[in-house]
Order: C-alpha cells, then sequence, then structure tokens
C-alpha cells in the first residue's frame, strides 16, 4: 500500500509540472513547450520498473530545477548566484543515460514482464538524452564560444603581433 502510495503521489506531481508548461505559455515562450513536457509512460502503464528509478532521479531533478527557478525569481541581484545553471541540464542527462542503462539491463534480466512495457519506458530515454544534449549544445556551446570571441587575445598573442 505505501508503494501505491508514493506511485500516486508521483502520479499527481505530473499535475504540477504542468505549471511548468503553463508558465512557458504567459511568458510567451513557445520554444520551450516540447514532447518533454508529456508523459507518456507514466500515463499508460506507471509500474514499469524503470519507472520507479526515473520518478526518483527526476524528483530530486525538479527540486534542484525549481530551486534554481525561484531564485531566479529574485531578480538580476541574484544572477552571481546561479552560476550552475547549465549542471542541472547535466544531471538530466546522466538521469537518461544511468536509466537507459538500467532498463537494458531490466530488459536482458527480467522473466515474466510484458517486453512491450520495457520498450516503450526505456526507449523514451534515448529520445530525452538527444533532446536535452540538443538544449545543452545549443544553449551552453554557443554561449562559450561567444565568451570566447569576447575576450582579449592573451598578451602573449599581442606581443607576438606587435614583432610582426
Amino acid at each position: 500500500m505505501n508503494e501505491l502510495f508514493l506511485a500516486w503521489l508521483g502520479y499527481m506531481s505530473r499535475y504540477l509540472d504542468m505549471f511548468d508548461t503553463f508558465f512557458f505559455c504567459l511568458r510567451k515562450k513557445q520554444n520551450q513547450i516540447s514532447f518533454l513536457h508529456g508523459w507518456f509512460s507514466f500515463k499508460l502503464n506507471p509500474l514499469v520498473p524503470i519507472i520507479i528509478l526515473f520518478a526518483l532521479f527526476n524528483t530530486a531533478i525538479h527540486v534542484i530545477m525549481y530551486s534554481y527557478y525561484s531564485l531566479a525569481s529574485f531578480g538580476p541581484e541574484m544572477q552571481k548566484y546561479l552560476w550552475w545553471k547549465k549542471y542541472i541540464t547535466q544531471l538530466q542527462l546522466l538521469q537518461f543515460a544511468v536509466c537507459g542503462t538500467y532498463g537494458i539491463f531490466l530488459y536482458c534480466l527480467q522473466t515474466g514482464y510484458p517486453m512491450i512495457w520495457f520498450a516503450v519506458a526505456v526507449g523514451q530515454n534515448p529520445i530525452f538524452f538527444y533532446m536535452f544534449y540538443d538544449f545543452y549544445r545549443q544553449s551552453y556551446n554557443k554561449k562559450q564560444r561567444l565568451a570566447a570571441a569576447n575576450q582579449p587575445p592573451p598578451a602573449a598573442a599581442v606581443e607576438s603581433k606587435k614583432d610582426s
């Protein structure tokens, strides 16, 4: 009964996650709404074994992520304390890698559970990993290139140009 209650709480928390999408709409940030804002496996079969690990990981990451959003809502003076945003995405990438690997082991080692549910649950991990990696690459690698382009050249490079 405890596991059912915890599963129900996790399921109900998905409704709270819809506020994230709602706020994206209010801010007119439709480009931030994606396939990730669905909950396919939770809706179809919330008892797939991989779902429990995924839910635990996802809950911890969402606590960190919403803590970040809460701090960011205090305005620009908080920006110096919010250096850890990209690490949230890295945690999410780790989540999909670990859950995908765990799911593959479960898929190979388990007996008696309908394989279609493993394919559905585990199959989402590479899709999510790709989507988060693409977001990470576009968001953070571009910023690093721009920051490097805006940096003054090292003193040694300036000196060598003077000598030329």
